[in-house]
């Protein structure tokens, strides 16, 4: 009930402005839950603020929504407990933002975490799982403080790294899911493939059965150029995971060692599979699968004639 509640308040108050500009303040409250101590009551309500900030704001600003979010005050208690929401969407109108996919899969993985945590009796929270969740924000801070939200380059990440990496330390569990991947990322855009890869491949150890590592690990050997490497794992994730997204990496993998046909043929399987989902990919698989076409058709006219007629 508490949750629904907020809900609705929080969705009135977000479109009663208008959404963009440099900064906007909204205001948003939670009940008040007895037996609960009161400091670590505000602080599970200011992750839960933020994640139901980030639910509405993916569907004006989609994944910047996570990086838009200045700041959340406690504004004090009158029968209910309020806070206030500092947006800045400006910063993300800027000639150069962007988001990588593997940034992308990292800050979805946050939110899966936030809802879960919306979904925990309040009354059974601890002060050692709030301060994992306070302590995790520090990948949001980041990407914003290093500029990962842009197309920054090879020597930009390669310099900050040493000074990334200990506040990674500092902060995250080494051994969780979005560290590791975070620190792969960093590893590979800094130009250390082999770091990033042996990173994830001692990773899967821990957690063979994770599609995420194992989808990583495959697509960090494709970045590298291990094209059969690449191909072997995708098929195997085909078989073990049955996600869509492998037939859509093999179908890229095949296309980067310009294997037309087989590339067509991947493509147009994750497309048929992946129904109203993966929009982003299902764009990029049919430039890739039109690509193809038209370079197969244009081998096909460069031939002659009579070898063109032969099966």
């Amino acid at each position: 009930m508490m949750k629904k509640l907020f809900f609705i308040i929080f969705f009135v108050l977000f479109f009663k402005y208008p959404l963009y500009g440099h900064t906007k303040v909204y205001s948003v409250s939670f009940p008040q839950e007895g037996n609960v101590d009161a400091s670590l009551l505000i602080r599970n309500y200011k992750i839960l603020t933020r994640y139901y900030a980030v639910l509405e704001l993916k569907k004006e600003i989609k994944d910047f929504a996570y990086l838009a979010i200045d700041d959340i005050n406690y504004e004090g208690f009158d029968g209910k407990h309020n806070f206030s929401v500092v947006i800045n969407t400006e910063i993300f109108k800027e000639n150069g933002a962007f988001l990588d996919d593997e940034l992308i899969e990292i800050l979805e993985i946050l939110l899966q975490d936030w809802d879960s945590l919306s979904k925990l009796d309040v009354k059974s929270i601890t002060g050692s799982l709030i301060k994992k969740y306070e302590s995790e924000l520090v990948i949001i801070d980041i990407i914003r403080s290093y500029d990962l939200h842009t197309k920054v380059g090879k020597a930009f990440i390669k310099s900050k790294l040493r000074e990334i990496e200990k506040k990674v330390i500092v902060n995250l569990d080494e051994k969780d899911i979005k560290t590791i991947l975070l620190l792969s990322y960093l590893y590979l855009k800094a130009g250390y493939g082999i770091k990033s890869e042996e990173l994830l491949a001692s990773a899967l150890n821990n957690y063979p059965d994770s599609f995420i590592l194992n989808n990583r690990y495959a697509v960090i050997l494709k970045e590298m150029g291990k094209f059969d490497e690449a191909i072997r794992e995708f098929e195997s994730h085909i078989e073990r995971f049955g996600n869509p997204l492998s037939l859509f990496y093999l179908g890229m993998t095949f296309k980067n060692k310009e294997d037309c046909i087989e590339t067509v043929k991947k493509l147009n399987n994750f497309i048929k599979l992946a129904k109203d989902n993966y929009s982003n990919e299902k764009v990029i698989a049919r430039n890739a699968i039109n690509e193809c076409q038209e370079g197969l058709k244009s081998k096909k006219k460069s031939l002659p004639k009579n070898k063109r007629r032969k099966k």
